[in-house]
């Protein structure tokens, strides 16, 4: 049994290396886990059963409330080969620990924790201990939403001098991720406000309407009497204007007519992905909106998706995945955006160009990333 806990392991790290190892910052979860029972007896500590027996099951749950704080309530039940007793004997503990988080500390891409616990052994059903203990550990992610738990404890009884020893493994659901914004509070519809009445319907209320008669479609100023017509809207009467059919928008000169200069746009794109997946939250898509129409806006531009990880892992494989991930941004541009598949390239750089520090979750954070670069040098209308 022995040997299969630590196959259970050594697969387990295996399938972790390419994965994400950062954790939301606040979570709740829901696992698993089996303990290896290591029992004292007469001061002196050794495997007072055989491996199968001293194996115990057990369910978790806890709550990741900091970035380096956590509690956990365990429940485990199993059955010793207890020597002393001469036969087996029911095991049933119960126990509450506060955790400390190093997420600093990059161990092959664990986190490592240390923990307080109190909590209780119940032998039999009229035999019951209490017990504190502390213990260390490590975690690590293994896909999205799902992270392991591998650490042992050393357990003082507090009822006589006892001392105990537990190494276990488990797997873990998180529920939530940090900072999620809260839902907006719906907001009331404001009542509609009365209109003042304007007999002439120029946009001028007849309270403040010095020419109250001004024909249908008739331009006025803010007085209500009619000014020069400018059909185009560029702020040069239809009179002077040498050019009456200028692009809205559009800088124009004394004569109507529009000025050109020489410019060039650079857009950088931050992306963010589930974790190790190349799957673009949805928090990202107005951003991708943008550099969409800001290509529509230069036509003849081109566009170059650069793909980037956080140093954990196989660099093979982080370049892998943030070519991947490159490539999701470029295909949401093309089949969701219409952007035209030619003008669009993707380059996944993986590890190789770090914008923070590693070692930390935050700088970890910020180095996973697509970035993208717009480039474009024409004349344009402004």
């Amino acid at each position: 049994m022995k040997k299969a806990i630590a196959g259970i392991m050594l697969m387990t790290a295996a399938g972790a290396v390419t994965a994400d190892s950062d954790l939301p910052e606040e979570y709740a979860y829901l696992g698993i886990h089996g303990t290896q029972f290591f029992h004292d007896t007469n001061g002196q500590r050794q495997d007072s059963a055989d491996l199968d027996s001293a194996l115990l099951p057990g369910l978790q749950i806890g709550y990741r409330f900091q970035s380096d704080w956590s509690v956990q309530a365990l429940y485990e039940t199993g059955e010793l080969d207890w020597e002393q007793g001469g036969g087996d004997v029911d095991l049933d503990t119960a126990l509450i620990e506060g955790r400390r988080h190093f997420g600093s500390f990059d161990l092959a891409g664990f986190e490592p924790y240390a923990g307080v616990a109190v909590g209780h052994h119940e032998f039999g059903s009229d035999d019951t201990e209490t017990l504190t203990g502390i213990g260390v550990g490590v975690q690590r992610a293994v896909a999205s939403n799902v992270f392991i738990d591998v650490g042992a404890r050393h357990d003082f009884i507090l009822d006589n001098s006892r001392q105990d020893t537990q190494v276990y493994l488990g797997v873990n659901y998180a529920f939530g991720t940090s900072g999620d914004d809260p839902a907006p509070a719906p907001q009331q519809e404001p009542a509609e406000p009365q209109q003042p009445q304007d007999s002439d319907n120029d946009g001028v209320p007849d309270s403040r309407d010095d020419c109250p008669d001004t024909p249908a479609g008739t331009p006025v100023n803010d007085a209500g009497c009619a000014i020069e017509r400018d059909s185009d809207n560029d702020g040069v009467t239809d009179r002077n204007d040498q050019c009456p059919d200028t692009q809205e928008g559009a800088k124009v000169n004394d004569q109507g007519c529009h000025e050109t200069l020489e410019e060039n746009v650079r857009k950088t794109l931050n992306v963010r992905f589930e974790t190790a997946s190349a799957n673009v939250t949805d928090d990202s898509l107005p951003e991708i909106r943008e550099v969409a129409e800001t290509m529509r806006e230069f036509p003849e531009s081109t566009l170059v998706l650069e793909g980037h990880t956080d140093s954990v892992g196989n660099a093979e494989a982080n370049r892998a995945l943030s070519q991947r991930r490159a490539e999701a941004v470029k295909q949401i541009l093309v089949e969701e955006m219409g952007i035209d598949a030619e003008r669009v390239s993707a380059e996944g750089y993986g590890e190789s160009q770090p914008v923070a520090d590693n070692d930390t979750a935050e700088g970890r954070a910020r180095n996973r990333r697509v970035e993208s670069v717009l480039e474009a040098s024409r004349e344009v209308q402004q």
